[in-house]
């Protein structure tokens, strides 16, 4: 079934007894079509014993989606929407509109799902707002590169609200009791469907990048009770770097984008009780700028001289908004590479950063025309 121009809003469903137990929510866009059928045929090949539906959202690709989905011949649990390229966030709140499961998860395209069918009789008998299940990390062919244990990314169930948004907002510390990554993406979790309709919980459209952070901080910041699988295997296979990533892109908006996102968090944060710590909202704005250096200040598809690019960097380092947050804070469990990134923007050493970082585009440049083919 193809529906042109979906509303975005949240309807009230209702959910009955013996109906879909899980959506499955996949957002496409170009997905190049064997990832995107090797990501739906996961989830049938993972034998559930429960009924569910796959819910396909193709935001305006200019590749035949519709042709790729009538291709493996599946059944009604396959749902298939398109409408105008919005964004990845507008595909997924299209999702959240369409699905009739208890329980939402959402899958990236070209990722993969290994539920494990056990997990049936917890999915009936939950009244936790969110769940939250192992995964791991596969390469560009599939082999298995890191696998994580629920305790390697969440220690322990019952943790407040609070401590999982710093979480979150700590993702640049590489040594952590608690994943902020994971934290701050929508797969590996089960979100009860009449939590999210109830807080009126959708992405923000108005965000092009880490509007996932921004969601599950706000889910984190609603619910009242979780449940982790403790499972030794995983559930769902994360890609990390096939062709199509478009994460070192020059983008100039994101300056923009990256400022709202900050004042979200930190309004968010000092809705908490107790409030977020603000040495975690420091670490979450020298990562954002660290991003911004390499996708904008720093890139080098940036078309505009030094002088400018300095000055672009400058009047962001200097906002009055960021600049409680530009102090010298506690870097522990931070590699020492960042490190050295914090201090250089703390101190607003410009000409030192762009050099670092034209000379590490060099050299994986370097590395990617000697990488062998085979």
């Amino acid at each position: 079934m193809v529906i042109e121009n979906t509303s975005h809003v949240i309807s009230d469903k209702t959910i009955k007894d013996n109906q879909i137990l899980v959506s499955f929510i996949i957002p496409v866009y170009n997905t190049p079509a064997e990832l995107l059928s090797a990501c739906i045929t996961s989830i049938k090949k993972s034998q559930l014993k429960f009924p569910y539906e796959i819910v396909v959202i193709d935001d305006g690709s200019k590749t035949n989606v519709e042709k790729v989905i009538q291709s493996l011949n599946y059944g009604s649990e396959l749902r298939f929407y398109r409408t105008e390229n919005g964004g990845v966030s507008k595909a997924r709140n299209e999702g959240i509109h369409h699905a009739v499961g208890k329980w939402l998860t959402f899958v990236d395209p070209d990722d993969l799902v290994t539920f494990d069918p056990r997990i049936n009789q917890l999915l009936n008998d939950s009244k936790d707002d969110i769940i939250f299940f192992p995964y791991a990390r596969i390469s560009d062919r599939d082999h298995i590169v890191k696998d994580y244990r629920i305790h390697d990314l969440i220690p322990k169930a019952g943790l407040s609200s609070t401590v999982l948004v710093e979480s979150l907002l700590r993702v640049s510390q590489d040594v952590v009791t608690i994943d902020g990554f994971y934290l701050g993406t929508p797969w590996g979790k089960l979100f009860q469907a009449s939590f999210l309709r109830e807080h009126k919980l959708l992405f923000d459209v108005t965000l092009r990048k880490r509007q996932d952070a921004l969601f599950c901080a706000q889910c984190y910041q609603a619910m009242t009770s979780y449940h982790l699988i403790e499972s030794n295997e995983a559930h769902y296979a994360y890609r990390i770097d096939h062709e199509g990533s478009i994460t070192k892109k020059y983008n100039q908006q994101l300056k923009t984008i990256y400022r709202y996102l900050f004042e979200q968090m930190v309004t968010l944060g000092n809705k908490l009780i107790p409030a977020i710590d603000s040495s975690s909202l420091q670490l979450y704005c020298y990562d954002l700028t660290k991003e911004l250096i390499n996708l904008d200040f720093c890139n080098v598809n940036n078309p505009h001289p030094y002088h400018e690019r300095k000055k672009d960097f400058m009047s962001y380092r200097e906002d009055p908004f960021f600049s409680p947050y530009y102090v010298k804070t506690s870097l522990t469990n931070v590699h020492v590479w960042k490190r050295i990134l914090y201090t250089l923007i703390r101190t607003k050493q410009f000409w030192l950063l762009n050099g670092i970082f034209l000379l590490r585009k060099a050299m994986i440049l370097v590395k990617k025309r000697n990488k062998p083919l085979n």
